[in-house]
């Protein structure tokens, strides 16, 4: 799984242009369960889910985004996917909490996996 910290807009923009399965992680960096949510994300090996796009998305800088995709706690992630046929990002799952390593495995496993 690729992880990417995003530093602007036009950063998640072309993400969406290119990649098909991307996980958006709403955090805050004063949030203690996103922190914990983030070292779990981190000990899953980039081997892993290697399809999969996993974008850290600051609520404070990317409120707009958050509010798009209706973020009322954190952590909360996101799954979604682009249909090759329609170009259009649909969400598949919306996860709020924090995760064990398992359980992220597992929801990430069970969306993208079929």
């Amino acid at each position: 799984m690729k992880i990417i910290s995003v530093k602007e807009e036009f950063e998640i923009i072309k993400l969406f242009k290119t990649e098909s399965n991307i996980v958006l992680d709403f955090y805050a960096d004063w949030c203690g369960p996103c922190k914990s949510l983030g070292a779990t994300i981190d000990s899953i090996g980039k081997d892993t889910f290697s399809d999969v796009t996993l974008i850290k998305i600051d609520v404070e800088k990317f409120a707009n985004l958050a509010r798009t995709y209706n973020v009322k706690s954190l952590p909360t992630l996101v799954l979604t996917h682009e249909s090759p046929d329609s170009g259009e990002r649909k969400v598949l799952k919306t996860k709020v909490g924090s995760l064990n390593k398992e359980g992220l495995e597992s929801l990430i496993g069970d969306t993208y996996e079929k």
